[in-house]
């Protein structure tokens, strides 16, 4: 694959595995503080991927130096395997209703591990298919759920702390940046990111318009629950496979992200690993991390979240553009002095 295709499927690859976690969580907050925690987020991935010209991890070296970017790296890996795991384990919300949920985490860990096996360009080609599967998925419920929507209840409620959940739920979208298609020229992710801002309102307003805020606040899946009281022309249908079908293809997509974003992670601090086998073997760990994820706090998980997926990459882009501006300016001054 070229890097300019790599490049544009980037972030295809990025907004399916964020379709997961907006329809499980997302879902359940009023549309406006989903759609500004959407657009912030949005936002932040493109400032973010606009400022990368190349890999982060390259990027860390660069401006922190082996000794502490190595440290650096290392404690990155660990927390993206982690959340790999948690993304895995987060698929058992996939299927509520059934007794096999352990399933879910093992498929899409295998999954993803033959997927990393086979190398970065084959998730990017599979994540440009199926988020054309998905958004067709998505487009579906929304529209059989556009009929029964009733307006009062999607009047705004609930409060910012909604707005700030869904800012931390987006930032996983920064482990994009790892790949090293992140630093390639190629499409600008200006319409991928209004997606990613205006599909998480969408699916709140709809859950909300069809159940009612008070429903929504008490239900663990409330996505889900919207699904079973669809119906088509007056008859009942039955959408939970769909969404089903939807929320596990987006966990794969989000779980091949990570491992694929540890892997370079791997490849990075090893340069004799090969990418592809540092990648598949991510999935052993985050399988280990899968039970872990329950019992982690999830306050611990918003501040790791926050720490390596957004503080951690503003602040090395920010060095790396500071010392890439100090060299230009030396080179400047070199080239005058040479003339004279």
């Amino acid at each position: 694959m070229r890097d300019e295709d790599a490049a544009r499927q980037l972030p295809a690859l990025t907004l399916a595995g964020l379709s997961a976690p907006a329809a499980l969580t997302l879902a359940g907050f009023s549309w406006h503080w989903a759609l500004l925690g959407g657009a912030a987020a949005a936002g932040f991935f493109f400032f973010l991927y606009r400022m990368c010209e190349m890999p982060l991890a390259r990027a860390v070296q660069l401006a922190f130096g082996r000794t502490a970017g190595g440290i650096l790296l290392v404690l990155t890996l660990l927390w993206t395997v982690f959340a790999a795991g948690a993304a895995a384990a987060g698929s058992t919300a996939a299927y509520p209703e059934d007794g096999l949920q352990w399933l879910a985490p093992v498929s899409v860990l295998l999954l993803a591990a033959f997927a990393g096996w086979r190398g970065s360009d084959t998730v990017l080609r599979a994540a440009g298919v199926l988020l054309l599967l998905l958004g067709l998925g998505y487009a579906v419920l929304l529209l059989a759920a556009a009929g029964q929507v009733e307006l009062q209840w999607c009047r705004p409620w609930g409060s910012a702390q909604q707005a700030a959940k869904a800012i931390f739920t987006l930032l996983a979208a920064q482990a994009a940046l790892y790949l090293p298609q992140a630093g390639a020229k190629g499409e600008k992710p200006g319409r991928w990111c209004a997606l990613m801002a205006l599909v998480p309102a969408a699916c709140a307003c709809a859950v909300s318009g069809v159940l009612s805020p008070q429903v929504v606040q008490r239900t663990a899946s409330p996505f889900y629950v919207m699904s079973k009281s669809l119906s088509v022309v007056g008859v009942a249908e039955r959408f939970e496979p769909v969404v089903s079908a939807a929320m596990l293809t987006g966990f794969f997509c989000l779980t091949g992200l990570l491992t694929q974003s540890a892997g370079q992670i791997a490849h990075t601090l090893c340069p004799r690993a090969q990418q592809n086998w540092c990648a598949a073997g991510a999935c052993v760990p985050a399988l280990a991390a899968v039970p872990l994820a329950g019992h982690v706090p999830q306050a611990a998980q918003t501040v790791m979240a926050g720490i390596f997926w957004g503080f951690l990459p503003v602040l090395t882009l920010g060095i790396v553009a500071v010392k890439k501006g100090r060299n230009n300016s030396k080179k400047r001054v070199d080239k005058r002095d040479s003339l004279w």
